[in-house]
């Protein structure tokens, strides 16, 4: 065998590794944690509006968005779509400081939108007020929170909302 026809064998086992290698890191979708590229608003440091874009003064300290198996079954009023144990949803967790005087009862939740801005995401989460959590936070304390939406692979971007009262709201 000659010396080229050996680099030739070498390069093709060399170029066949390659190409096993990128197949199993594509079909693992390049990030086997979960974790998801999706764009969020606010920005970590930012205070978090109500849906009137009104100040809440809960400011988003940090926050991570993974792709999931649901824990157990949801039903949303807002999409009809039942989520069920074992389905893909999204949670977006982290957390957050209140830093209202007056205010001590947070209410959280999230949307997810596509490309051209239409809601494909809602929180299937329900403490009190469907479709959001509920903390209790004194002034200048920091919690933590966990959010549900529904998984669409539509889904370029996440908004986190926050309204805040006095009492626990109805």
């Amino acid at each position: 065998m000659t010396g080229k026809m050996r680099m030739l064998i070498i390069l093709l086992v060399v170029g066949v590794v390659i190409i096993g290698v990128s197949v199993v890191f594509l079909s693992r979708g390049g990030n086997s944690s979960g974790e998801l590229t999706i764009g969020i608003t606010p920005a970590p440091g930012n205070i978090i509006t109500n849906a009137k874009s009104e100040s809440s003064e809960v400011v988003l300290q940090t926050v991570k968005i993974d792709k999931t198996a649901s824990d157990k079954q949801y039903i949303p009023v807002n999409s009809g779509q039942v989520v069920n144990a074992g389905d893909n949803v999204l949670t977006v967790g982290g957390s957050v400081q209140n830093n209202s005087k007056v205010n001590t009862h947070i209410q959280l939740y999230a949307s997810g939108y596509d490309a051209a801005g239409k809601q494909v995401a809602w929180t299937l989460d329900s403490s009190g007020i469907v479709g959001q959590i509920g903390l209790q936070m004194e002034t200048g304390q920091t919690g933590s929170f966990i959010l549900h939406l529904n998984f669409s692979d539509k889904i370029k971007s996440i908004r986190l909302f926050c309204s805040n009262y006095a009492v626990t709201p109805p």
